[in-house]
């Protein structure tokens, strides 16, 4: 009686999937549009010099300081995709890792 309970449940609960969208397909998706734009700056990221990426980093710093919390947030939200590409690509030079 209890097992009958639970698949129940779950026959509800992807009912309630088809009509509202699954919330971890949300984030997946969301995800993956992140996951495209810092792919999109791999080329650039390959082509900076080691000084290249001494300046970016002093360029992000730059832009972060003396800011506001919600300030930081926002900015480092439209940051983070180039920072990722660096720190990938730095990865890439150093370790051998992509």
């Amino acid at each position: 009686m209890l097992l009958g309970k639970f698949f129940a449940k779950i026959q509800n609960m992807s009912v309630l999937s088809k009509l509202f969208g699954d919330a971890n397909e949300k984030i997946i998706s969301q995800l993956k549009k992140r996951v495209e734009e810092i792919n999109a700056l791999e080329e650039k990221t390959k082509g900076l010099s080691d000084l290249d990426f001494k300046n970016k980093t002093a360029e992000f710093k730059t832009k972060l300081v003396e800011k506001s919390f919600d300030e930081q947030q926002k900015i480092s939200n439209e940051i983070l995709p180039e920072c990722f590409a660096l720190v990938r690509e730095a990865a890439r030079r150093t370790l051998g890792q992509r």
